[in-house]
């Protein structure tokens, strides 16, 4: 599934300026084409690729369900130490580049609220 939107939050052309770990949460302040800022909350974190994201403009995110598996193949150790009943919602969000198709940024999370700011 693509989202080009999450709530109100517009993807497209957006920067990641910060990204806050918290003990089962992600937080990622984004900046959309409009300036409007906003907090993209993933709860029931259970990890993430970070590969150089902040800074760097966003196209689109990508749910992968199957996160679960996807979250297993990547973080091993980590699945070990998770619930089964954490893993069953599991969903990979990937952030996607603006000029290319590779992943900045993945979060697995069962859930994702934003927040305007």
């Amino acid at each position: 599934m693509i989202l080009e939107s999450i709530g109100s939050c517009p993807l497209a052309d957006g920067i990641i300026s910060e990204i806050t770990i918290r003990t089962d949460q992600v937080v990622v302040k984004y900046k959309s084409w409009n300036d409007k800022d906003f907090d993209i909350v993933f709860n029931n974190s259970l990890g993430l690729n970070n590969y150089r994201a902040v800074g760097n403009v966003v196209s689109h995110i990508e749910i992968l369900k199957d996160g679960k598996d996807q979250h297993m193949r990547h973080c091993q150790t980590l699945s070990e130490r998770a619930l089964e009943s954490e893993l069953v919602e599991l969903k990979m969000y990937l952030f996607i580049e603006a000029w290319g198709t590779c992943s900045i940024l993945e979060v697995y999370a069962s859930d994702v609220v934003v927040l305007e700011n």
